[in-house]
């Protein structure tokens, strides 16, 4: 008798088996998919500002809502809300701590806030857990001081002291004016605790403080008769290297002053890692991944809609965005990097001569 073969049944039977998994799989993406949409039917979704009003960071969380919700399942409505504190260590710690995660409140970062934990105990947030959804812009931050101040060049800087404003230690701001006392030399006094960058404007205008850390696009768009009319010296540039009103200008970047190989080099790229990024937007640990990758492919649809990139070049805004991944990378390759002695010369440029403003 012919012997039969139960081979070809019982590869038949084991497809059967895993295409009834992809299905239930696919049914189970499915579903989440359905249930994160749903989730977002009639809510409303706030977008926290890590400072106040009246500078970029306002401007671009403005765009995120004026600009997401059609990209979001549900169509939800969007709106504002400014957390200033701290440099954008209180919005943070806020999105760690308190804020619900169900996608219903997402938030900018503010460069400096990513590498805080690394210098400060008692921070109540870890960035490198945040569910980041994508940056709408990385920016050169420049240091500046006003015509009337006492100090005019990186070189008279180091001679001369004058008092640098910011809004906090994890502002990027201080975290210039820090590197710039630690690596640089100079002797700035730096007061803390203004309330946005509008705030800082004011009392440098004042006389209050004598310069101030600020994106050099901010600086154009927003003041750029200080520019043009030489009311502002620029100092020293962090960050990207990509903007000609600060190559035409010649102005120095930090990475640049710094021998390569150095401590004080693998501190620079740390601290320039916050300004890579930039513009950066996410969700607070522990959001259900069905929602993050909701509101992550809602955020790389706003960014590739032309709205938005039109919006950003009416209001003469940078805009050249990054994905999540992107954003994940520039932040695990620079903590990857960051070995004890770069820890620590990083702690000392964060532990810079400051005094709280009263």
């Amino acid at each position: 008798m012919k012997k039969i073969s139960n081979q070809g049944s019982g590869k038949t039977l084991l497809n059967t088996i895993k295409g009834g998994f992809a299905a239930l799989f696919s049914i189970a993406a499915m579903a989440a998919s359905a249930q994160a949409a749903e989730s977002f039917k009639d809510r409303t979704i706030t977008v926290v500002v890590p400072s106040g009003s009246g500078g970029s960071y306002h401007v671009y969380c403005q765009l995120v809502v004026q600009h997401i919700a059609r990209h979001i399942p549900g169509n939800p409505t969007t709106v504002i809300q400014n957390r200033p504190g701290a440099g954008g260590a209180r919005a943070a710690a806020y999105m760690a701590n308190a804020a619900p995660k169900d996608g219903t409140v997402i938030a900018m970062v503010a460069p400096g806030s990513i590498t805080l934990p690394l210098s400060r105990k008692n921070v109540k947030f870890d960035a490198t857990k945040f569910n980041w959804l994508g940056s709408l812009a990385s920016r050169a931050y420049v240091f500046h001081t006003w015509h009337t101040a006492p100090a005019q060049t990186l070189d008279e800087l180091k001679k001369t002291q004058i008092i640098a404003g910011s809004t906090g230690t994890a502002s990027g701001a201080h975290v210039i004016a820090g590197l710039m006392n630690t690596v640089l030399g100079t002797k700035m006094k730096i007061i803390s605790g203004y309330k946005g960058g509008g705030k800082l404007d004011l009392a440098m205008q004042r006389g209050e403080i004598h310069g101030r850390g600020n994106f050099f696009n901010s600086i154009e768009s927003r003041n750029g008769e200080w520019l043009t009319g030489k009311k502002v010296s620029l100092i020293m540039a962090l960050g990207p290297k990509i903007e000609e009103g600060l190559i035409s200008r010649k102005v120095p970047y930090a990475h640049e002053l710094v021998k390569p190989g150095t401590v004080d080099a693998r501190a620079v790229e740390l601290i320039r890692m916050n300004f890579n990024v930039g513009q950066a937007f996410y969700l607070p640990p522990g959001t259900p991944k069905a929602i993050v990758d909701t509101m992550r492919k809602a955020f790389a649809d706003m960014v590739a809609a032309p709205e938005i990139a039109a919006e950003a070049k009416r209001r003469n805004f940078m805009f050249n965005p990054q994905s999540a991944e992107s954003v994940i990378s520039h932040i695990d390759k620079a903590f990857g990097a960051a070995d004890n002695e770069t820890v620590e010369r990083y702690r000392a440029i964060m532990s810079s001569s400051y005094k709280k403003k009263s």
